[in-house]
């Protein structure tokens, strides 16, 4: 596996929660990316050796943003522009993905390093 740590905040207990070694796998990423509920775990991140990271943040039921930083580049997973009704409002939501996305992007990350090469990515 490529990660050499994962965190998940939690903004309740005022920390996060670091796994590392033999804690680490694929389906635990998955697993702390569904709890995203962006109210008191906000975001995962994933921590490569050579100082990469892969940060996901937000709500898992509405949408999450993914992106990548690696030697000060970073790379945005593009979403679909969607719709939303939330508050009666419509917002642009293009950077939001969908939680599947979001797994498939990070599990990737974890085990490879690279960026998911069938997902369409942004630099900025």
């Amino acid at each position: 596996m490529y990660v050499t740590s994962v965190s998940l905040n939690d903004t309740g207990a005022g920390a996060e929660q670091t796994f590392k070694g033999p804690q680490l796998s694929t389906g635990l990423i998955e697993d702390l990316i569904r709890r995203l509920d962006g109210t008191r775990h906000t975001t995962v991140v994933l921590r490569g050796g050579d100082g990469a990271s892969m940060s996901v943040g937000g709500k898992a039921g509405e949408g999450l943003v993914v992106f990548e930083n690696r030697d000060s580049a970073y790379h945005f997973l593009s979403g679909t522009h969607i719709a939303s009704l939330a508050a009666g409002n419509v917002r642009d939501r293009g950077h939001l993905v969908d939680v599947d996305r979001a797994i498939k992007a990070a599990r990737e990350f974890a085990v490879t390093g690279k960026l998911a090469g069938d997902l369409i990515w942004q630099a900025f």
